[in-house]
């Protein structure tokens, strides 16, 4: 568990870590060598490209949480529990942004963007997003209510200008579950069937007492959408795909996407991807870290060869080749350097 914390802070260059430090309690001589090695890897690690890439930008809105009720039903599945269990294990290169980055001229050209909760957007910022996706051949995903809220209350045509679609409000609370009923669109092919659906949204918290019903719920009215899913909760469209002058809208009434979800909509907009399964992955220019979950072989796929090594055992795993073989033993993490490998023996020696 340290290893894989450790290799995540290393490869993002920077971390914030809580642990108590009671006497004797990194005593053991084995977690001694441990903290030696992980340090020896993060000397190298600082001379080379790290940060990660954002091939899907995760975008967040600081300011919007102070203005939902203080609970866990909306916040958690949509803001912890994706971050958490979603993202990582979509095979996918990702980072997460505070949501004014978004209109910053240097914002990475991220072909899929998930706008995770602009709820309290004013008309100026909702007309300078429009105006910054024009065009961009982007894939972006809405969640919940983007744009509702305003000074003067929930506006549903702020909704519309912003992510194209016309929803409708019903002032209910209800389970944000959303159910696939389109499986032909290039976005949900093969995730289920209609005698097997695949649905996903929000599920059992554990941490309160509604667990993740809450309101109002919302639903998407709009006839120019392909609606690819619908709300359990009231039968009406949940899920939808719509083409925009020159990118794509899609809108999920549910706060959480599953795994097999996510990678198809990677897959959709022109994502590369690393890994076919669904264990913990984290990608830098120069830097990979992957833990398992579970013993066995696993396929790295880059998109260009290139040598590949492991930082923990100094192992050259493979030389100028696209595909990468990594054996992994249970609940085993794997610190992965990738690129060209004289300049991570140059990185060595300047860390020593």
């Amino acid at each position: 568990m340290v290893k894989r914390d450790a290799g995540r802070a290393i490869l993002a260059g920077s971390a914030l870590w809580w642990h108590d430090l009671p006497k004797g309690n990194y005593d053991d001589p084995a977690v001694e060598r441990f903290i030696a090695k992980i340090i020896d890897i993060a000397r190298t690690a600082v001379h080379l490209e790290r940060g990660l890439l954002p091939d899907m930008a995760v975008l967040v809105d600081e300011r919007a949480v102070f203005h939902q009720q203080c609970a866990n039903r909306m916040l958690y599945p949509l803001l912890y529990a994706q971050r958490v269990d979603t993202f990582c294990h979509a095979g996918i290169s990702w980072e997460i942004f505070e949501q004014g980055d978004f209109l910053e001229p240097n914002f990475p050209d991220s072909r899929l963007v998930l706008m995770l909760n602009p709820f309290l957007l004013s008309r100026g910022e909702i007309a300078a997003m429009r105006e910054k996706l024009a065009g961009s051949g982007r894939t972006v995903v809405w969640f919940v209510a983007p744009g509702i809220q305003s000074p003067q209350g929930f506006d549903l045509d702020a909704v519309r200008e912003l992510t194209g679609y016309r929803v409708r409000s019903v002032n209910v609370e209800a389970n944000p579950r959303v159910s696939l009923t389109n499986y032909s669109h290039p976005i949900t092919q093969g995730l289920g069937s209609l005698q097997s659906p695949h649905s996903f949204g929000a599920g059992f918290l554990g941490t309160d007492e509604r667990e993740s019903i809450y309101g109002p719920a919302l639903y998407i009215d709009d006839a120019d959408a392909e609606v690819l899913g619908v709300s359990d909760a009231l039968y009406q469209p949940g899920l939808a795909v719509k083409a925009m002058d020159g990118w794509t809208s899609v809108y999920s009434t549910a706060p959480r996407l599953s795994r097999p979800l996510l990678r198809s909509l990677a897959r959709f907009a022109g994502l590369h991807n690393y890994l076919d399964s669904e264990d913990m992955l984290i990608v830098t220019p120069e830097l990979l870290l992957l833990h398992g979950t579970g013993a066995g072989s696993r396929t790295l796929h880059f998109p260009t060869p290139r040598d590949v090594a492991d930082l923990w055992t100094g192992e050259v795993l493979t030389r100028n080749a696209a595909d990468c073989q990594v054996a992994l033993s249970a609940c085993d993490t794997k610190i992965l350097f990738h690129g060209d490998v004289a300049r991570l023996e140059a990185a060595r020696e300047k860390g020593r």
